[in-house]
């Protein structure tokens, strides 16, 4: 990996191809919408930063699915296998982020997107109960990259619709064409990331729309490229992951580069994992500038940049990782509070339910919109918490932290 400090930021041409055709998205073979020049186009909705997909189940039922292009297969929660009748094989311990995962191969599955069915009949239990409080919503399953496989993919974060096409036919249309590495079943593309003291190193990044957080890089890769020199200055926190939680840190970059883009100053976590995923991955709080196109079949992604993309990065003004409570995941919480920030100044506790944010009933806000306000919010805000079946008044005096 290169090091060397440079005065003129360049970035290898090789990476990009501008793209300027016109699409073409024909809708897969054996749909109903066989003849349709546009494609399959099924609405999506995200919650906490993470994209869900409708998935229709041998039940006759609906499902919620993560679309995660970081899981190497689709897989399926182990409550949603009892709603189906199916039984599951022996089960396995295996790594993952975060620590060990249990899990065990269900077969006979048949699932569909939009009417088009889905390839994969036989495919992994995987509990992902503990992530549904982090993003508001129950997931009952995942999909992965088999289903990325099949399709060509059109991403459309802004207006929230997926669009499937035929691969044979596909031909993308407006955007920044980046070559992608498929060997691990997972879309890593070569990048430029230029550090806060302007060390400029070339990293292999993953595309993971099941990440919420911006861009985040390995702790083992950024020790070995002299980012963690000096780790006792940035922002301590815990990371989570399927398989538990993780130590990370926080700071940010001064640009990353791919695709013959420049993202400006990004925030960037440097997280421990038990597991390689090369350099790192830039998830939610980057993607969503974007229209993201997954042709696998021609082993690229195209990004279309939307009226978002030029937005500053911002991290909680506050110091807190909001998360959900209750069965219907309606009540706001704290899930974590990050040391030495307003919040733990304030005297704000994991576990905490959040009633009222400046006299705002905390109903008002959707997990996304509440983080959204905190990651902007600058001064006294007074909070209404409910915490052992009393109610305590708090003032969180919010500014940037990061």
């Amino acid at each position: 990996m290169s090091t060397t400090k440079v005065k003129l930021f360049v970035f290898l041409p090789l990476l990009c191809a501008c793209v300027s055709l016109a699409q073409v998205c024909q809708a897969p073979p054996g749909t109903k919408d066989a003849a349709s020049r546009h494609g399959i186009e099924i609405p999506i909705s995200v919650s906490g930063g993470i994209v869900f997909v409708a998935v229709a189940m041998s039940d006759g039922k609906t499902y919620s699915f993560l679309l995660d292009s970081g899981f190497e297969d689709s897989v399926l929660d182990p409550e949603t296998v009892r709603a189906l009748h199916l039984s599951s094989g022996d089960k396995h311990v295996e790594a993952a982020p975060g620590g060990k995962v249990e899990t065990s191969t269900v077969t006979g599955v048949h699932r569909s997107v939009g009417g088009q069915t889905l390839a994969e009949e036989s495919l992994t239990t995987l509990d992902l109960s503990g992530l549904s409080p982090l993003v508001g919503h129950r997931i009952d399953g995942v999909l992965g990259f088999d289903f990325f496989q099949q399709f060509a993919v059109i991403l459309d974060y802004q207006h929230q619709r997926l669009t499937l096409c035929d691969p044979i036919s596909f031909q993308a249309g407006r955007g920044q064409s980046v070559a992608l590495n498929l060997g691990s079943r997972q879309p890593y593309m070569e990048t430029q990331i230029e550090s806060s003291s302007g060390k400029v190193i070339q990293a292999s990044i993953e595309i993971d729309t099941g990440k919420v957080d911006p861009f985040s890089l390995n702790a083992a890769f950024a020790r070995r490229n002299g980012l963690l020199d000096s780790a006792p200055a940035l922002l301590a926190m815990k990371g989570v992951s399927v398989g538990g939680e993780t130590q990370a840190w926080v700071t940010r970059a001064k640009s990353l580069r791919f695709a013959g883009l420049m993202i400006k100053n990004p925030v960037m976590a440097i997280s421990e994992e038990d597991v390689d995923r090369a350099g790192g991955q830039i998830g939610y709080g980057l993607l969503k500038r974007f229209t993201i196109t997954f042709d696998y079949s021609r082993k690229k992604a195209v990004f279309e940049p939307n009226s978002s993309f030029d937005q500053p990065f911002e991290f909680d003004h506050a110091g807190l990782v909001l998360g959900t409570g209750g069965a219907d995941f309606s009540s706001l919480t704290v899930f974590m509070v990050i040391a030495g920030t307003p919040a733990a100044a304030a005297g704000v506790q994991p576990g905490d339910e959040i009633l009222t944010i400046q006299d705002r009933p905390a109903s008002a806000f959707s997990i996304g919109e509440a983080r959204e306000y905190f990651e902007h919010a600058v001064g006294p805000q007074k909070l209404t918490i409910r915490r052992n079946g009393s109610t305590v008044l708090l003032t969180v005096q919010c500014r940037p932290i990061v």
